[in-house]
């Protein structure tokens, strides 16, 4: 255990240790209270106004776990200048606002659970009231912008509590309330990188939660098999559970229905960084996938993404087994869940598995115990699975349980 903890620390450490940049963005500190007050709001907006004075969309960026102010401040800046590029190359206009929040941590490593735990109900609280409230008078400040969250690591809380305040975090969180909760604060899109979020946030606050309001949820989530899987986040298992950036996000049926019934939840499963970092996570390779997917979602006249393409060939497909079984030897998450969601619904009757966490619990099996993925067909409550047309026969021989070996 102790190794495990130097080992996290060491990285956390890591992804911290940059220099200061003189920033150019507009950007907004928040601190132990978690408020801001109104003059550092309209000080930021300016800010953004002054480079960008209409801008077609604008990005909030919101780091994570134990980042001082000088790495964020330094993230940010390189951050932004690769997002102007990227959204030029649409010919788009972007303005940029970073949230920095009091992430920190200092001390010694056997200190480290209870920092995060703090962290953890300060991030929430961040959230519910200073980011809240920011996002508010960005959406009021720019009416005809797109406004679009970038999180990463436990940013992801940030945004979460930002723009919904029915999830039920604790009983520290719930209890504070949230800054003008019965207002509504919907965005374009919202981005979740590396999440540092319990998987299964959603259902907690149940049908209302406003976790889908928007166009567009981006999210990355570490390979189930291999070795292709952010280190970082499978530790965070020893503080908290499972995270959303790894593992396959649990909704209510209602939830699964609304999210991939209006195509509006794209999983990036690809070149996951296995030290967590937040550049890495935002590299020019990604980015150039999650801009386009915004700027589609945001106006459907744009030119369509590659993933909002990928969405549409599984979607338009007929309504058959025969039709859409194909995509379930797909490596790209986004099409093997849309996939999966689409036979269910054929066969099952609806969203219930997925709901239920059956499917979870099979690719657990695949990971850990894959010949049991076998042993369990004949009996199991999803046709899907009984029938054997998921997991796949190629997913099973890169598990290292092939048909054969049983025969």
């Amino acid at each position: 255990m102790g190794k495990i903890w130097l080992s996290l620390f060491i990285a956390l450490l890591l992804n911290c240790a940059v220099s200061a940049d003189d920033s150019t963005f507009g950007h907004v500190w928040i601190g132990e209270d978690a408020t801001v007050s109104e003059e550092e709001v309209v000080t930021a907006l300016n800010t953004v106004a002054a480079d960008e004075p209409n801008p077609d969309h604008i990005v909030v960026l919101i780091h994570g776990f134990a980042t001082p102010r000088a790495s964020s401040s330094h993230q940010f800046t390189i951050l932004a200048e690769r997002i102007k590029a990227e959204y030029a190359k649409h010919g788009k206009t972007v303005g940029i606002l970073g949230v920095q929040w009091d992430s920190q941590v200092s001390g010694f490593i056997f200190k480290l659970p209870g920092a995060y735990h703090r962290k953890t109900l300060l991030a929430r609280k961040v959230g519910r009231f200073g980011t809240r409230r920011l996002m508010l008078a960005l959406k009021e400040r720019f009416p005809n912008s797109h406004v679009n969250i970038m999180a990463h690591s436990m940013g992801c809380e940030v945004a979460a509590a930002a723009g919904n305040p029915t999830l039920k975090f604790d009983k520290v969180t719930d209890s504070l309330g949230a800054f003008e909760p019965d207002r509504s604060l919907r965005v374009n899109g919202t981005v979740l990188c590396g999440a540092d979020l319990e998987y299964d946030v959603t259902v907690k606050g149940g049908d209302s939660v406003r976790f889908q309001h928007g166009n567009l949820i981006y999210m990355t989530l570490s390979q189930p098999l291999g070795h292709d899987r952010d280190k970082i986040l499978d530790l965070r298992r020893l503080l908290g559970g499972r995270a959303l950036g790894s593992t396959f996000p649990r909704m209510t049926e209602a939830q699964y229905d609304k999210a991939l019934g209006s195509r509006k939840l794209i999983l990036d499963n690809k070149r996951i960084p296995l030290d967590h970092h937040m550049l890495e996570y935002y590299s020019e390779w990604r980015l150039a996938r999650i801009i386009p997917s915004l700027i589609y979602y945001a106006d459907n006249q744009a030119p369509i993404s590659p993933d909002a393409a990928a969405i549409a060939e599984v979607m338009d497909a007929s309504n058959t087994v025969e039709a859409l079984s194909p995509f379930l030897n797909s490596q790209n998450a986004t099409t093997l869940v849309y996939a999966v969601w689409r036979i269910e619904h054929l066969l099952c009757g609806g969203s219930q598995h997925l709901a239920d966490g059956y499917f979870t619990h099979i690719g657990k099996l695949l990971k850990t115990v894959p010949r049991k993925v076998t042993y369990a067909r004949p009996s199991s409550p999803c046709e899907q699975v009984k029938r054997g047309l998921f997991p796949t026969e190629a997913m099973m021989e890169r598990a290292g349980a092939p048909s054969w070996a049983h025969r």
